[in-house]
């Protein structure tokens, strides 16, 4: 059944996003549809509304929640499993995830259609196949990653990009390595200077993974939560082209 709610959408780059009233469709094959309890404010939404691709858009890509649906053939999640969105699926198929690099899958996942549209009919864009700036999204099934249920969901939700980002990048891209050097002994050495996507992080494994540690008390993550906010709150942070000054702030869609 079609699920009525409200989402932040931008109409257009480099104007202020609104909350409107969106309808989130039914889960198609190989979909979930998740109620979220929180998702995070990233710099990376706050850079969309600058530099949006497609619009509109419903904004948000990082969040955790509870499986509301599935679609046909979904089999490793079911309705009331606790997830944390995944906004790069990899296809498992291509060379680069044969290799084991799912991080540069080359043919990153998405609906098979878009599933969330506006009351005048008109089908909208979501940011990173997941827009979880509303409390229901539909993603492709391997975006929810299933996690222990005593694992809170508003520090979860900071998994699915922050922590991953950037203890994936100490871990695997970077590898607990120190980088120091002088501008002309690094021309001459020739030494590179390495980006990574989603901190080379495979989530289906690493997500449960950051889960354990945090719950063994051997990763800190409460300290990134510096602000929680409900929905109504959400449109103020985009008033601004400032960066936000907390570190993290949630919006909190409630249980």
């Amino acid at each position: 059944m079609e699920i009525k709610t409200q989402g932040l959408v931008l109409d257009r780059p480099q104007t202020q996003p609104q909350l409107e009233e969106v309808i989130v469709a039914d889960p198609g094959p190989d979909e979930v549809r998740v109620r979220l309890i929180a998702s995070g404010v990233c710099h990376t939404d706050i850079s969309a509304v600058r530099d949006a691709r497609l619009w509109p858009v419903l904004l948000g890509h990082e969040g955790a929640g509870i499986v509301e649906s599935t679609g046909a053939n979904v089999s490793h999640v079911g309705p009331g499993d606790h997830v944390i969105i995944s906004w790069r699926v990899a296809c498992g198929h291509c060379i680069r995830c044969q290799r084991g690099r799912q991080d540069l899958c080359e043919n990153v996942q998405a609906t098979a259609a878009r599933r969330v549209r506006r009351t005048n009919g008109k089908p909208l864009h979501v940011m990173l196949n997941a827009g979880t700036f509303c409390q229901y999204a539909v993603v492709p099934a391997f975006g929810a990653i299933p996690i222990r249920q005593d694992m809170p969901l508003q520090t979860a939700a900071l998994i699915g990009c922050a922590v991953s980002t950037g203890v994936g990048a100490a871990l695997y891209t970077a590898r607990d390595a120190m980088l120091t050097f002088q501008p002309r002994a690094f021309m001459s050495k020739q030494q590179t200077i390495q980006g990574c996507i989603y901190g080379s992080c495979r989530p289906p494994i690493d997500f449960p993974l950051f889960v354990n540690w945090y719950l063994s008390g051997r990763m800190k993550m409460d300290e990134l939560l510096s602000a929680v906010i409900t929905p109504d709150a959400l449109p103020q942070i985009f008033e601004s082209d400032a960066s936000p000054q907390s570190i993290r702030t949630i919006v909190a869609f409630g249980e």
